[in-house]
């Protein structure tokens, strides 16, 4: 990954569920429309103090899937 560039897009209200690696090595990710899916993210770095790029996994996951957060409800 060139310096500079970042390790992870993350999108929102397109209308198609993306999920590509950009040449430069950044990962893009979209989950789509109307908040039926969403990404979970971890990002790491597995050698710290060294300057080497982090790892990106994502799982997309069904947003419906998900129990409402009582205190968001109120």
């Amino acid at each position: 990954m060139p310096r500079g560039s970042l390790p992870v897009i993350l999108g929102g209200h397109d209308h198609h569920i993306i999920d590509r690696t950009l040449p430069c090595g950044t990962r893009m990710l979209k989950p789509g429309s109307d908040a039926e899916h969403a990404y979970v993210v971890d990002i790491t770095w597995p050698h710290a103090g060294e300057k080497t790029a982090p790892e990106v996994s994502a799982e997309l996951v069904r947003v419906s899937d998900w129990a409402p957060d009582p205190e968001a409800m109120e």
